[in-house]
C-alpha cells in the first residue's frame, strides 16, 4: 500500500509529461486533462506523470474549510493508472511544502526531480506560496526550463464549471444526477 509522501516515480528517466492537480473525486475534466497527458507522452515517446497532493491542501492552508474528500489517496492513484498514466508522483502537503514558493516548486519538482519537458494543467492552475503561480506565470517562467506548458480549457456542465466542489455542492442538495454528469460524464 503506498503512504503519502511515497513515489512510484522512477528515478532515472530523462523527459516526461507532466500534469498536476488535486485530483479529487477524479471528475470528467480530470479525465480530459490526464487523457491530453496520456496521448501527449505516446505522441513524443515518453513516460507520462500526475502529480497529486496528500493530504488535501486545505487540510494544511485552511483546515475550517476543508472539504470532504471524494477519494482517497490509493483511489487516485489507481484511477490516474486505469487512465494510462506511467506513474504518480505523490506530494505529501504539509506546513513546509505550503511554504514552498512557486519558483521552487518549478525547479526542485518540474526541472530537477521530474525532468519535465511537457507540462498540461487548467486553466484554473495554481501552485506555490499564497497560489502565486498562475497559469500565465507558468507559461512565461517554465519555457527557459526546456518546459512547454499547455492549458487545457475548464471543462463545463450546463454553465457551470465541473470541479470537485461542484460535485460536493451536487451530492449536499442531492443532485445526484449532476454528481454523477461531472464525475462519469453519465
Amino acid at each position: 500500500m503506498l503512504s503519502s509522501g511515497d513515489s512510484v516515480v522512477p528515478q532515472n528517466c530523462f523527459g516526461r509529461v507532466v500534469t498536476i492537480g488535486n485530483f479529487d473525486g477524479f471528475h470528467i475534466g480530470h479525465v480530459a486533462l490526464v487523457t491530453r497527458a496520456v496521448a501527449e507522452a505516446k505522441e513524443r515517446g515518453i513516460p507520462c506523470t500526475l502529480i497529486t497532493f496528500d493530504p488535501h491542501p486545505l487540510t494544511v492552508l485552511r483546515p475550517d474549510e476543508c472539504p470532504r474528500i471524494l477519494m482517497t489517496l490509493e483511489e487516485k492513484i489507481a484511477r490516474a493508472m486505469s487512465l494510462g498514466v506511467d506513474d504518480v508522483y505523490p506530494i505529501r502537503f504539509d506546513a513546509e511544502f505550503a511554504d514552498t514558493t512557486r519558483d521552487e516548486f518549478l525547479v526542485s519538482t518540474l526541472v530537477d526531480r521530474l525532468q519535465t519537458r511537457v507540462v498540461i494543467v487548467g486553466r484554473d492552475f495554481r501552485c506555490g506560496k499564497g497560489g502565486t503561480g498562475d497559469i500565465a506565470w507558468l507559461e512565461a517562467t517554465a519555457p527557459p526550463y526546456g518546459i512547454e506548458v499547455l492549458a487545457e480549457e475548464l471543462v463545463v456542465d450546463g454553465s457551470e464549471k465541473v470541479s470537485s466542489s461542484a460535485i460536493r455542492l451536487a451530492l449536499e442538495e442531492g443532485d445526484i444526477n449532476a454528481a454523477v454528469r461531472m464525475l462519469d460524464g453519465g
